[in-house]
């Protein structure tokens, strides 16, 4: 069995804070699956967990050069979209065995500007941009989902993410989801709904 990275002991902590029994599933032969079960007794879903560690290349840099550069986008991003994708496919081959539980990604802000990288992840499953109006005082910055690309339109099968950062976690909900409404019954959105 694979050992537990930081960011996967950070998800199962966060479920068993909520009374969960968090179960690590053990991979099965070359197929890649979920990283873990997670039940209450009523409740039962998949957790895969993907992060987004500090950037290597640029401590490399500064430890080599001492100076780097760093640019980050805002908005989508193909490589978180890349994760999502990787972790939708291994929540479906572990589903195949217990096929009406919901399937949950767990992403960890775990690296540089955690807050930044909350907000590309949620752009990233909602297709989020923020479009400019403007107003007797300005120009605003009003979000609008699905306008671009989305994780969650692409991939149906994944009912939601939790989306863990310093400054707390936050439940994102597939709207196209197949078990949507199992998941609004959940001990999961109602405590992330209650916060």
């Amino acid at each position: 069995m694979a050992r537990e990275t930081p960011e996967e002991r950070e998800a199962r902590r966060f479920f068993e804070s909520l009374g969960y029994v968090v179960t690590r599933l053990s991979e099965s032969g070359d197929s890649q699956r979920a990283d873990y079960s997670v039940e209450n007794g009523v409740d039962h879903f998949l957790a895969e967990v993907k992060s987004r560690g500090p950037d290597e290349d640029f401590e490399q840099r500064m430890d080599r050069f001492g100076r780097a550069q760093s640019q980050e986008t805002i908005g989508r991003n193909n490589s978180i979209s890349k994760q999502i994708t990787v972790a939708a496919g291994q929540l479906a081959a572990t589903a195949a065995e217990n096929p009406s539980w919901l399937r949950v990604i767990v992403l960890v802000a775990a690296g540089d500007h955690p807050e930044r990288q909350v907000d590309r992840f949620q752009a990233t499953l909602y297709g989020k941009v923020d479009l400019l109006r403007a107003d007797g005082a300005g120009v605003l910055a009003v979000p609008c989902f699905y306008f671009t690309f989305s994780d969650f339109f692409r991939l149906p099968g994944i009912d939601a993410a939790v989306v863990l950062a310093p400054a707390g976690a936050r439940l994102c909900i597939n709207s196209f989801a197949r078990r949507r409404d199992r998941l609004g019954e959940s001990q999961l959105h109602k405590e992330l709904s209650a916060a």
